[in-house]
């Protein structure tokens, strides 16, 4: 036990520079990081996520009108993934 305590210790000490933003030299250097950051969100994540849940959206529409035909059950879950996905739409808009 002592011994993860110590190696959790010694990484948390080794990106101390990085939480306190101390490797940055200037102010300049910030910013471009942020921007770095921000062109990651909105060129990667967001289009990822977006299409994560119109997979699920899809998923769920295969299971409610052809996996779960006489499945009620089926139907059930069908529909509850095509409302999630519906709501995790709005929420991303």
């Amino acid at each position: 036990m002592k011994k993860l305590f110590t190696r959790i210790g010694a990484g948390l000490l080794a990106f101390t520079p990085a939480l306190a933003l101390a490797q940055f030299g200037g102010s300049n250097d910030i910013g471009e990081f942020v921007d770095q950051i921000t062109s990651f969100i909105n060129d990667v994540l967001i289009p990822l996520v977006f299409a994560i849940a119109l997979l699920v959206f899809i998923w769920g529409a295969f299971r409610y009108f052809i996996y779960g035909g006489h499945d009620e059950e089926s139907q059930k879950k069908g529909k509850s993934l095509m409302i999630y996905a519906v709501v995790g739409f709005v929420l991303m808009v």
